[in-house]
């Protein structure tokens, strides 16, 4: 089995990661940079909303922020990064469940799709989340995180 070679980005995470530790705000802006897409993608597909998803990946911004001395260095940062989003999601689907059921939180996604020529199309977006629908929070995550 072949292994990858790490991009120019994840080895000079390392030197981020302990610059932030030390306070240096243009490094902890820089890994928030690298991992932002990363935290909405998880955050979307765990069924946070549109209207949602910028506060609880502030959320998940100040977690990492207040988590990065206990980050263990020579584990992927991508990985973390990857956990805490999904935490902060389901965290926030447990809020208020009742709410957000009432509010069908699918109807931003299907919008997204739609307008989003380079994921397929509105059919199979349909399908997919009509059967992750059927999945319950913890498969749903387990199927998404994949």
């Amino acid at each position: 089995m072949a292994t990858r070679a790490p991009s120019d980005d994840e080895t000079q995470e390392p030197s981020l990661i302990e610059a932030a530790r030390g306070g240096n705000a243009r490094a902890f802006e820089e890994l928030l940079r690298r991992h932002e897409a990363r935290v909405f993608r998880v955050l979307r597909l765990l069924g946070v909303p549109a209207s949602d998803r910028e506060d609880v990946a502030q959320n998940v911004f100040l977690r990492i922020f207040r988590g990065l001395d206990g980050f263990r260095t020579g584990r992927p940062f991508s990985s973390w990064v990857y956990k805490i989003s999904a935490n902060a999601a389901l965290d926030w689907r447990g809020q208020s469940d009742r709410q957000r059921r009432e509010e069908a939180p699918w109807n931003d996604t299907l919008e997204e799709t739609a307008h989003a020529p380079e994921t397929g199309s509105l059919d199979l977006a349909r399908r997919l989340e009509a059967a992750l629908d059927t999945l319950s929070e913890r498969e749903r995550a387990v199927f998404v995180l994949i």
